[in-house]
């Protein structure tokens, strides 16, 4: 994660990138990384969710979410962010007693 080892560097990107005109780029990525996600969702041993669309999109709202706030904070270490960042995910999936 570049947030851990260059903070300010990767937030002068996220300023940076807001004013590219990216938009086309990152809806591919986020749509591949949703894509991905549902995948996974659906290979789960539970019943398929109602809306796998709104569950992958939540779920990469956790993960975009914590990973900038740790970066804003100045965090450097990745592996403890990993860890919340999976128990946030599993938490969100009803999956609070597994490990992350």
């Amino acid at each position: 994660m570049h947030q851990m080892r260059r903070p300010v560097l990767a937030r002068a990107l996220d300023i940076e990138e807001r004013r590219l005109p990216l938009e086309e780029a990152v809806a591919r990525v986020s749509a591949a990384l949703a894509e991905a996600i549902r995948d996974l969702l659906g290979r789960m041993p539970w019943p398929a969710p109602a809306d796998p669309d709104l569950m992958a999109a939540d779920i990469l709202a956790i993960v975009k979410g914590m990973v900038d706030a740790a970066g804003e904070r100045g965090e450097r270490e990745a592996e403890p962010l990993q860890g919340r960042v999976g128990r946030a995910v599993f938490g969100y999936l009803g999956l609070g007693a597994q490990r992350a």
